[in-house]
């Protein structure tokens, strides 16, 4: 848009110098449509302008002065759109700016992301490690605490056999021990000794 309006106020600037040929203001009337249809893509608040400015323009009767007014208008609009270039320049610069800061932050969150999986992955690996470890130790003392159980339940078993044959003997002994006891009463009793030598006086 501003290349139309440097073209348009270069053409007014031959119109307000010279009174025009047909020629040179079917030129201008060709560039103010070429501008009016640029403003009309990018800068659509200043349409009524344009059309008022071209209208004026495009009078074959307008005198200098007019043209002088109509030019110092051109001019601020050219200003106006110099600066909504340059603001749309910074607005674009500033949008870039942030998009690329936030790519760069899209990646150090994607890198840090990667590196926690790492970190994840290698904190898993020797996690199964550590817990195959334990379950292979808790079967060794399993099968150990079930091996000394066994021991353990023979041995028991074995001194419950021998408590028994022990007591079996010591019950039979005793029993052995009250028929000597009643023999020796027996024996030391008056009637055996009185048996005894009545059969000894026999002989």
């Amino acid at each position: 848009a501003i290349a139309a309006v440097d073209e348009s106020l270069q053409l007014l600037g031959t119109l307000a110098k010279n009174k025009p040929s047909l020629l040179e203001f079917k030129k201008a009337t060709m560039s103010f449509k070429k501008l009016e249809l640029q403003i009309r893509k990018t800068h659509v608040t200043e349409i009524p302008f344009v059309e008022a400015l071209i209208s004026l323009a495009m009078n074959q009767d307008v005198n200098q002065d007019i043209l002088s007014e109509i030019i110092q208008k051109l001019n601020k609009l050219r200003s106006r759109l110099a600066s909504s270039v340059q603001l749309e320049t910074e607005n674009e610069a500033a949008a870039v700016k942030a998009f690329d800061e936030l790519i760069v932050q899209l990646n150090k969150e994607i890198n840090d992301s990667k590196n926690n999986i790492q970190r994840n992955t290698v904190l898993i690996t020797e996690t199964d490690k550590a817990i195959k470890e334990s379950n292979n130790i808790i079967d060794k003392k399993t099968f150990e605490v079930e091996d000394l159980k066994a021991k353990l339940e023979a041995e028991q078993e074995s001194w419950r056999q021998e408590t028994t044959t022990h007591e079996e003997v010591i019950a039979e002994i005793d029993k052995e021990i009250d028929v000597v006891k009643q023999c020796k009463t027996l024996f030391e009793s008056k009637q055996f000794s009185g048996y005894v030598n009545s059969k000894l006086g026999s002989l």
